[in-house]
């Protein structure tokens, strides 16, 4: 078996088309996202570094998980249901809720200590009819 039929077999080639598609999707979101907003420019090519990382392990894993399914076929018939234990099923709502909680938090204690700290913008008029003198 060749290297290119095996990667075939495995989907390794569309778990990799769906990446490019993806990331191409979020980086197209993302400039216009960046552009309208006071955001500096390195943080696009953070997000293209990051997708540019996750290429090969997204691609890793789709070989990994394919191999896994291989040697273990009961794996391919769980669910997410029984994978998931009923303890996390009950506190995913109470972790959802205190995350909203801290946010919001956040958000209200940068509002407050803002008006004690605010921020200092100058504006300057630069002359542009210089007189010679």
């Amino acid at each position: 078996m060749t290297l290119f039929t095996e990667l075939k077999r495995r989907n390794v080639f569309r778990v990799g088309i769906a990446y490019v598609v993806t990331a191409w999707l979020i980086l197209q979101v993302a400039d216009i996202v960046l552009d309208n907003t006071p955001a500096p420019d390195w943080v696009m090519q953070v997000i293209m570094l990051l997708m540019a990382i996750g290429f090969p392990l997204a691609l890793l894993f789709a070989w990994a998980f394919e191999l896994i399914n291989s040697r273990h076929p009961r794996l391919a018939t769980l669910h997410f249901r029984d994978v998931i234990s009923n303890r996390f099923q009950t506190s995913l709502p109470y972790t959802a809720d205190a995350a909203s909680v801290a946010t919001a938090m956040y958000i209200n204690w940068l509002e407050y200590f803002s008006s004690f700290y605010p921020l200092k913008t100058e504006v300057i008029f630069l002359d542009t009819a210089m007189s010679s003198g």
